[in-house]
């Protein structure tokens, strides 16, 4: 008889507690001091085309927008531009229960509670507050981005301890298919989130190269993450493409190829027709032809 296997949880209930006390803290630190009122530049940008849903500048943020939408639909706030600024602050707590978490992946400590300092010190940090409080996509990243460290290192821990093979068991190498599936839903998870996270930010997919090494570097596991993290990327990356698709399409007034791009198409030697497909906007606004002479 096969002898039975003791499940270790990667993380506890107090481990998801202090990160929930975390992003708790952080979102009411924000709400009290978010800006309430329309804003200029950028962030006006965001507040206009949240409500419209429409492409916005390079590189059109999507899913920022989509999800931006979403919130102030579901979420009561004095105004539009109110609510678009509130979802930042939003985005920014739950990155830093997010980053709690990781924290607590990464620690040995026995203590579920010193992630939090970590997790506080972000918090309060001079340049993520600021962007906490205002209509800008860069929290919303944030929380993409931690999001897909967690369920890696989540990945990870739960292959090194609390799922690795007991006297008797199979190596992860050897298990089979269904068993290895069931393995690598973290990475299946973390690679839809960092697809669908290039409409939140597309820096995103510079961080895509230090998760491929990290895998490489666990190449014994590889059959518990080549498959799943392979499909998961796809998937999200197919989500995103879906997201851009559905927003152009809704053509909103003062999506920025009405409002700039198409007006000044000529200055970067383009037609009408190049800008006539979605196909053809979604390449120019990630290969950012406007920006090529500063770069």
């Amino acid at each position: 008889m096969r002898p039975q296997t003791h499940h270790v949880p990667v993380l506890s209930r107090a481990d998801l507690a202090a990160a929930l006390l975390a992003a708790a803290a952080s979102f009411l630190l924000y709400a009290r001091t978010y800006t309430p009122w329309v804003l200029p530049s950028d962030s006006g940008e965001f507040q206009v085309l949240a409500h419209q849903v429409g492409v916005a500048h390079t590189t059109g943020y999507p899913i920022y927008l989509l999800l931006a939408k979403a919130f102030i639909l579901l979420i009561p706030a004095p105004s539009i531009a109110a609510g678009v600024n509130l979802f930042s602050a939003f985005m920014a707590a739950a990155t830093v229960g997010l980053v709690c978490l990781g924290g607590r992946l990464l620690s040995r400590s026995p203590s579920p509670w010193l992630p939090l300092y970590g997790a506080g010190a972000l918090a309060v940090g001079y340049t993520f507050w600021s962007q906490a409080l205002i209509a800008e996509v860069y929290s919303t990243a944030a929380a993409f981005l931690a999001a897909v460290c967690v369920l890696t290192l989540y990945w990870y821990r739960a292959a090194e301890t609390g799922r690795a093979p007991g006297p008797g068991e199979h190596p992860p190498t050897a298990l089979r298919p269904a068993q290895r599936a069931r393995a690598g839903w973290p990475l299946l998870l973390a690679g839809i989130i960092g697809g669908l996270g290039l409409g939140a930010h597309a820096s995103l997919a510079m961080f895509a190269p230090a998760v491929v090494i990290f895998l490489l570097l666990n190449h014994e596991r590889r059959r518990t993450w080549l498959l799943p993290a392979l499909l998961g990327a796809a998937a999200g990356l197919l989500l995103y493409l879906v997201a851009f698709l559905l927003v152009d399409l809704h053509a909103a007034p003062a999506n920025i190829f009405n409002a700039a791009y198409g007006p000044a198409r000529s200055n970067w030697g383009l037609t009408e027709a190049d800008l006539a497909s979605p196909v053809r906007r979604i390449i120019f606004l990630m290969t950012a032809i406007q920006w090529r002479s500063a770069m």
